[in-house]
């Protein structure tokens, strides 16, 4: 008997496993592996008897009390393999071949040698290996690859052999490639017709793929065991850069020298991907647990003591070293100046000289009104003449001026100048994240600002008044931030100010207002001129739309809402599933031309068929899988409320929060209650609407509704 081979002859201590059910659980039965399978697998990956008892040993100690790896467990192993977060929900699938939810030590000692790097790639172990990758494709496990899901593996083929492929590039080759399994093939493809292809070596290189980033061998011999692995993946992958072509510097289990993950390239990793748009971030995953400190680490004091006012105002920052001397600090505690790479950011968002600081300041003496001629105050005017360089003049005198008004004493070149080097600045952070961002809970959900400068106070005042970085929260914008509201210049530079103090906890994506050619149809382009002139003007409108090109286009919270501005993709785009959101390219100046599934979730709307006529309209929504033109904005699409389940199903999510449709109490609750439109606007264009948030927390979705009067 195989158990012979696996437990007996090791002798091992079962962890307060009782041996009976673990013998049951390891148990191989000569009937159902008749042909030695597992053992000509375990011998071509090399893995002998002394190395498959210390990997039972681990098995039984990670899996207790249960004689099986769940996803959690399983997460937890294969990250210290060096696979990355978004790898483990594909890689379990292509483990779990009886689709158990869980793995047996059979199976899990299988899957480890199937993907050993060193395994060969022949006669019966190349067939096994080919049912491993035919399943980590196959994301929905139908048991056909589409037509995405084969493009991907294509991608990662060639990616294997350091080539470099435009996505143009790879759909054409993908396309090639299909035709060797048949005219059929272009829609799905079967086991049957793979294996045969392959082995027919009319599909060549399968071989490279899915091989693990660190050999089970080399883990059990120490190699590797301490090595830290981030949660985006194994140093020097996952950096949170967005795909602008098909080729990259990154390294991973599916490439020798260069390659995105398979996640950010296609479905072959399943589900949602949870990609972060900073390479140290940890992120969330139902394969691995809650976010715990590290071995060795531990928490620290921050470097910065703040004061508030009962009212809520942060009046001064210290840092702690300023208090030595005082009775603050004990006499006997030696309090280090760190000032170490690790506290640099933490330095600079308290800084009164970091630009974003100085851009925020400007920004209070705009939202004040000053009273009377020679109004005096403590503080000199931003970017007047009296905080110019070599200046003596005192700034102690304001001239009187309105509130939400810049005043005579600005300058408005330095003011411009400021604003471009912040747009700088901040399309860099744009663009190393993600086209899809992951954010964990609690997080505040905006919708369309509309240069409505005077709510986004009131919401700062309400929900982040200590400021993004001080408050237990994240925040996430939909778009929309300019064109028709009276300030969408200020409302930009405050946002991208904040998104430099806190990136990880103030998160802005594209709605279909951050487009060049809707601004010079309606109000930025304007506003941008008649601010700084003709020339200064444009620039300064330009930076901006270079840093909209660069923004995130949607989010999911928890792995269960979507978040976006506009509405769903439809199906025949990516397959319906957010993953393709990934695929998306960076910068994306015209969507429309280069990208028509970030076009279509940045303009749809939901619909009522209900209130669709003439019924025939309705009908031809039925069957165009629930989407239908969108007449009402002459582009995109609308789509119904069974098209919305069957993405919400489809891609494993709970709800949809979007933007894009003022509404009259701020919000509005939309088909089958799973879809939250969400407007953060109020009084929009002269009317009487609301403005609204959503606050996402302890799985509950709460609408706050903002009282502006």
């Amino acid at each position: 008997m195989m158990f012979k081979m696996y437990g007996q002859a090791w002798n091992l201590p079962v962890c307060g496993v009782h041996e009976h059910s673990a013998a049951k659980s390891l148990k191989l039965s000569e009937e159902k592996d008749s042909q030695g399978i597992t053992r000509e697998l375990l011998r071509a990956a090399k893995i002998n008897a002394e190395e498959q008892r210390q990997i039972y040993t681990q098995f039984i100690t990670r899996s207790r009390p249960h004689v099986c790896f769940k996803k959690r467990q399983f997460g937890e192993f294969m990250t210290m393999l060096g696979w990355s977060v978004e790898h483990l929900q594909a890689l379990f699938r292509s483990f779990d071949s009886q689709r158990h939810g869980c793995l047996s030590f059979k199976h899990f000692i299988m899957g480890l040698a199937a993907v050993e790097p060193t395994i060969e790639h022949g006669g019966t172990p190349a067939e096994i290996r080919c049912r491993y990758i035919f399943r980590y494709y196959d994301s929905n496990q139908d048991n056909k690859i589409s037509f995405r899901e084969f493009r991907s593996m294509v991608a990662d083929i060639r990616r294997c052999k350091g080539q470099t492929l435009s996505l143009d590039e790879l759909q054409r080759e993908a396309e090639k490639s299909a035709m060797v399994f048949g005219s059929e093939s272009r829609a799905t493809l079967g086991l049957h017709e793979f294996l045969t292809a392959v082995g027919q070596l009319k599909f060549r290189g399968t071989s490279l793929l899915l091989r693990s980033p660190i050999s089970i061998l080399r883990y059990l011999a120490g190699v590797g065991l301490h090595e830290p692995v981030l949660a985006n993946g194994p140093a020097g992958e996952g950096g949170g850069k967005s795909p602008r072509s098909i080729s990259s510097d990154k390294s991973g289990p599916f490439s020798r020298s260069s390659g995105l993950s398979i996640a950010q390239l296609g479905p072959g990793g399943g589900g949602i991907s949870p990609v972060s748009g900073n390479p140290a971030a940890v992120t969330e995953s139902p394969f691995l647990p809650p976010r715990v400190p590290r071995l060795g680490e531990s928490f620290e004091l921050a470097a910065h003591s703040v004061k508030v006012k009962k009212t809520g105002m942060v009046v001064n920052v210290s840092t702690l070293w300023d208090f030595e001397g005082t009775e603050a600090i004990n006499g006997t505690l030696n309090i280090q100046r760190d000032t170490s790479f690790n506290r640099l950011h933490s330095f600079e968002c308290f800084s009164d000289s970091f630009l974003p600081n100085d851009i925020l300041k400007a920004l209070r003496y705009f939202e004040r009104s000053i009273k009377g001629a020679g109004a005096s105050a403590c503080a000199p005017v931003p970017f007047s003449a009296a905080t110019a360089p070599g200046s003596k003049a005192s700034g102690s005198t304001k001239s009187p001026k309105d509130a939400f008004t810049w005043g005579r004493e600005i300058q408005k070149t330095a003011l411009a100048q400021s604003i471009l080097q912040l747009c700088h600045q901040v399309e860099e952070i744009f663009a190393q994240e993600p086209r899809l961002i992951t954010i964990t809970s609690p997080v505040y959900v905006l919708g369309d600002l509309h240069g409505n400068y005077e709510d986004l106070m009131c919401f700062e005042k309400v929900l982040w008044r200590l400021g993004p970085l001080l408050t237990p929260a994240s925040f996430l914008f939909l778009g929309d931030y300019v064109d028709r509201g009276a300030h969408g210049l200020e409302v930009v530079s405050y946002l991208f100010a904040q998104k430099m103090v806190a990136p990880h906890k103030f998160f802005l994506l594209r709605g279909n207002h951050e487009l060049r050619v809707v601004q010079k149809t309606f109000t930025f382009y304007d506003e941008c001129l008649n601010a700084f002139g003709d020339t200064l003007g444009k620039e300064v409108w330009e930076a901006v739309n270079k840093a909209f090109d660069n923004m995130p286009l949607a989010a999911v919270i928890d792995k269960k809402i979507f978040c976006v501005h506009g509405g769903i993709p439809p199906p025949y785009m990516g397959g319906g599933m957010v993953n393709a959101i990934l695929d998306i390219p960076c910068p994306l100046k015209e969507p429309e031309k280069e990208a028509p599934l970030a076009w279509e979730i940045m303009w749809n709307d939901p619909v009522s068929l209900e209130t669709i006529w003439p019924p025939e309209a309705a009908n031809t929504i039925r069957q165009n899988q629930g989407f239908g033109p969108n007449t009402k904005r002459g582009t995109a699409h609308v789509f119904s409320e069974d098209a919305l389940q069957d993405f919400l199903g489809r891609n494993s999510l709970s709800h949809v929060i979007r933007a894009h449709e003022v509404q009259q109490s701020g919000f509005q609750l939309q088909p089958c209650g799973r879809c939250l439109t969400v407007f953060s606007s109020s009084h929009y264009c002269g009317a009487s609407n609301e403005a609204a948030c959503i606050l996402c927390e302890n799985m509950k979705l709460r609408v706050i509704r903002l009282d502006t009067a």
